[in-house]
């Protein structure tokens, strides 16, 4: 069995989400809709599928990545609510809800597992995003070679001040 060393992380302190985290995942999701609006790839329902889910996997993946947490679960959780953010901003928004609602409202079920899919994309991302903070195996990657890591701490000495 070989031997693993942990690294010591401080504990968290303050709140535990990142609001400007959350805030750039949705910007990015923003951005990665509109982008594939402008070129024109909403032209087919499916078309839209894939943006969207592209778009809110993006951003996923970026309140994750940014909020740096380290945990799955954590992540996860940065996707889902980046998701709600976007997914609020894009109802209440003139343009969306005079364009897309009505439509919208006359297909019921599958505007729902759209929807549904597009927060699992969200989720996913979130977790693709995440950091997890593993033992690593720090003996298997020392340099064993003189003068190519640092002395090992019982070898190192305190600086002192010179007078």
């Amino acid at each position: 069995m070989r031997e693993l060393e942990f690294p010591a992380y401080p504990p968290v302190t303050g709140p535990r989400l990142r609001w400007s985290a959350i805030f750039a995942g949705a910007a990015v999701a923003l951005a990665v809709l509109a982008s594939f609006h402008t070129l024109g790839a909403l032209g087919s329902p499916w078309a839209a599928i894939a943006s969207g889910v592209a778009a809110y996997a993006a951003g996923g993946w970026f309140a994750s990545r940014l909020s740096d947490s380290g945990r799955h679960a954590d992540g996860v959780l940065y996707g889902l609510v980046a998701w709600a953010v976007v997914t609020l901003v894009m109802f209440y928004s003139p343009a969306f809800a005079a364009r897309v609602m009505p439509p919208m409202a006359s297909y019921g079920t599958p505007v729902f597992l759209v929807v549904l899919c597009e927060a699992a994309a969200a989720a996913f991302g979130g977790a693709a995003g995440a950091r997890l903070y593993l033992p690593v195996p720090i003996a298997e990657y020392r340099d064993r070679r003189p003068g190519r890591h640092a002395a090992p701490p019982e070898e190192i000495t305190p600086l002192r001040r010179q007078p």
